[in-house]
């Protein structure tokens, strides 16, 4: 991206990869090689051909081959969107909208650099997030009130992930996932490395601030943005430097405010 290679590697068409647990797996005629899964962050393994057939007899799934570098893809895209956008990209998006839509709403945005560059901030901080901006309509309402109330970014960010659409979709917040509460204690820190006076911090750092309890892969919600429905599945609470399961987790903040609507 930017002339700049993003990543690089080989596959072999005579292996398959197998995104299960090692423990799932037959014995094998051929030794498995631990790589990367680009789906989950986590760990799986190639399966020679000559396995191929054995582990399909055993009800268990292998990727095709091509499926592999896809995946890769798209997780490499994912996790790099924000750097699409910039002011150039918000201006043309918010011309696009006036000429099509009429709205006052993209007016008053164009009409001051600042505001610009503001919804540029707030939509990469929610891009970089794995947040959709496909709402752009709603994104734009909330941002234009918020800002003429002279509220800060982070309080913008965080009160368009809690509009009804976009915060029924936020990553993590589904019954696939498990819930644990952050500790009050561990609160503090984490919401000085979030934001800072001018930048939208993305959220590979603020999870990196976890240690070993998670990686970027595990999504963080606030207690607001989790869905009354999933309130029964919180776990236990957890401090900051304890260690919890890698997949299919969910930390959130604000144990102490209940559900928010």
């Amino acid at each position: 991206m930017s002339d700049i290679p993003s990543g690089s590697g080989e596959i072999s068409p005579s292996k398959r990869f197998f995104s299960g647990s090692l423990a799932e797996l037959p014995p094998l005629q051929v030794e498995v090689e631990e790589q990367f899964n680009p789906q989950t962050g986590g760990t799986g393994y190639w399966i020679d051909q000559a396995d191929w057939a054995l582990v399909e007899q055993h009800g268990l799934h292998l990727w095709e081959v091509m499926e592999y570098p896809f995946f890769y893809l798209e997780r490499l895209l994912q996790r790099r969107l924000a750097e699409f956008i910039d002011h150039q990209w918000v201006v043309g998006l918010l011309e696009s909208k006036s000429e099509s839509q009429k709205t006052e709403i993209y007016e008053q945005i164009k009409k001051l650099p600042e505001n610009i560059t503001a919804l540029t901030l707030v939509l990469k901080g929610l891009v970089s997030e794995q947040v959709s901006i496909a709402p752009f309509d709603l994104i734009c309402e909330r941002f234009i009130e918020l800002v003429e109330a002279k509220t800060n970014l982070q309080a913008i960010v965080e009160s368009v992930r809690s509009i009804p659409v976009i915060r029924s979709t936020l990553p993590g917040n589904s019954d696939r996932y498990k819930f644990f509460q952050l500790a009050q204690s561990s609160e503090a820190e984490l919401e000085q490395l979030i934001f800072n006076e001018h930048l939208v911090v993305k959220s590979e750092e603020w999870l990196g601030a976890l240690g070993n309890m998670s990686s970027p892969d595990i999504p963080v919600l606030s207690r607001q943005e989790l869905l009354p429905e999933l309130e029964g599945r919180i776990e236990r609470e957890i401090e900051m430097t304890e260690q919890v399961p890698e997949k299919e987790v969910t930390i959130m903040q604000g144990g102490s405010e209940g559900n928010g609507e």
